[in-house]
């Protein structure tokens, strides 16, 4: 269910939580151009689910910050350069 409803997470009616952290990690991957999830346009993130995970939008800049370097670490051993 989280990732059949990740593009609309309040359709999620079990899982809605883990449907919109879905939501918002795959938006933020795309916007930040971490590997490929085939989209080519910029996921917006829907404020639905940030409600839903009681996160406001400024607060991803700074989960990035504090997050960036392992993220980077966890990509470097699974992706070739």
């Amino acid at each position: 269910e989280p990732v059949a409803c990740h593009h609309d997470p309040q359709q999620a009616q079990d899982y809605a939580n883990v449907a919109a952290a879905v939501h918002v990690a795959d938006a933020w991957v795309n916007k930040h151009k971490l590997g490929s999830s085939g989209e080519r346009f910029e996921i917006k993130i829907r404020p639905e689910a940030l409600q839903l995970l009681n996160i406001e939008i400024y607060e991803l800049e700074e989960i990035w910050e504090l997050a960036k370097e392992d993220v980077q670490q966890i990509l470097n051993q699974f992706m070739t350069q």
